[in-house]
Formats: C-alpha cells, sequence, structure tokens
C-alpha cells in the first residue's frame, strides 16, 4: 500500500477542519480520488485502492491534541 498525503488550506477553524475530516464516513471527501477507507475495528481499517483493486489493511490513527490524521 503507498502512502497518501494531502494538505490544503480551508479558511475555517482548524478545530472544525479536524472534526470533519476526523469522520471516517466523510474521510472520501480529504484523500485523493484512489484510496477508499472502511473502518474495521479502530484503529484498523481496509483501504481499497480503485487503480489495482486490490484491498490492503492499515491503521488509522488521530491525534486530536495536534490535530493531525495518520
Amino acid at each position: 500500500m503507498s502512502e497518501h498525503e494531502r494538505s490544503r488550506t480551508i479558511p475555517a477553524p482548524p478545530q472544525t477542519v479536524f472534526d470533519q475530516a476526523n469522520d471516517l464516513d466523510e474521510l472520501h471527501h480529504w484523500l485523493p480520488q484512489d484510496p477508499h477507507i472502511r473502518p474495521e475495528v479502530l484503529p484498523a481499517v481496509t483501504v481499497h485502492e480503485d487503480s489495482t483493486g486490490r484491498d490492503a489493511r492499515a491503521l488509522l490513527q488521530t491525534d486530536p491534541e495536534h490535530l493531525r490524521i495518520e
């Protein structure tokens, strides 16, 4: 599984942006189009890549204190 990183400037308070990006049902709006995240028993997720048709297991961790999602 490849690593994906994206950043953008959004005219909203940081906590609001973090809260919306941290909603797994809406996470696809914050990622490049190819990967899709399906929650398992958190922090475990399955990542599906359309370009390869493959699923991979991954960990999704949040750090609310630093407003980070990894």
